[in-house]
């Protein structure tokens, strides 16, 4: 009945330790749906400044026909949801920038973080790399990711929310580009509620939520009611996190430990009362 989501991307570039560069690209989720051009035209000036970026440091190769060719890696490739999307995207930037090609290398999203990590500690880093953000920090830690704050002139600059922009600073530096950004919501499926008895109108507290799915539940046994990430990785952290927010409690605030509350106490009993009851 429910989806949660939420998609996040950036491009982000830096020399390796061994002096190529690589540059990623955050998102923090599987698109749902897509974007516009005009929101895709930002990507591809995220990238072609990625690519700048990688090229004034030395990175990408130069091919037999003289053009300069820079590595791509991303997931996006690798689901056949994306995968006509991220081609239309790269096929327009190369027709925007006729003396580069683009070489993608596919790294499914479970996979990249890690392989990132190690070709840029083998010196085989790619020029530009799509990250879920919080991957990010974990390339910028080794020292592979390319300051790209000259890059951005008043007029791009001006093309981003302001706060969208600043998730890729580190460090004080400009080494992420936001690729797409979005919020978390809960998509809900109107057909099945009426056929359930229920008013089509989406739930406004959880304890309308939880009442909902129960009657759901109890009417189509097969449907799984709520879809969401419990998982230990970083993502199921990340979809979780809103939720944890809306009872006013989360795991830890700073470096202090915080998960010993009130608040916290009411988020973990709303997810047990989603597993014994799902």
């Amino acid at each position: 009945m429910l989806r949660s989501f939420r998609t996040s991307r950036e491009l982000t570039g830096s020399p390796s330790p061994a002096g190529s560069g690589v540059a990623s690209a955050p998102s923090r989720g599987r698109p749902a749906r897509r974007r516009s051009w005009p929101v895709l035209g930002a990507a591809v000036a995220a990238l072609a400044l990625a690519a700048a970026a990688c090229s004034s440091a030395g990175a990408g190769t130069t091919s037999s026909n003289g053009k300069a060719v820079v590595t791509f890696a991303d997931w996006a490739v690798t689901e056949s949801n994306t995968t006509p999307g991220i081609n239309a995207m790269i096929k327009k930037f190369e027709s925007l920038h006729p003396n580069i090609t683009i070489k993608q290398e596919g790294i499914s999203y479970t996979s990249i973080d890690q392989q990132l990590l190690l070709e840029v500690k083998s010196g085989n880093a790619p020029d530009v790399a799509e990250l879920q953000g919080d991957y990010t920090y974990d390339v910028a830690a080794t020292g592979g990711l390319l300051s790209l704050s000259s890059f951005l002139t008043p007029s791009l600059r001006a093309e981003f929310i302001p706060r969208e922009l600043k998730l890729g600073v580190i460090g004080g530096k400009q080494v992420a580009i936001p690729w797409t950004v979005g919020p978390f919501a809960l998509w809900y499926n109107k057909t099945v509620m009426s056929k359930a008895g229920l008013d089509p109108v989406p739930p406004t507290t959880w304890t309308q939520l939880l009442s909902d799915l129960k009657v759901i539940h109890a009417k189509f046994p097969k449907i799984i009611d709520l879809g969401t990430d419990s998982t230990s990785r970083e993502y199921g952290l990340d979809q979780n996190w809103p939720v944890m927010k809306s009872f006013g409690g989360v795991p830890f605030d700073g470096t202090k430990a915080t998960a010993d509350t009130t608040a916290f106490e009411n988020y973990l009993s709303f997810m047990r009362t989603i597993d014994k009851d799902g």
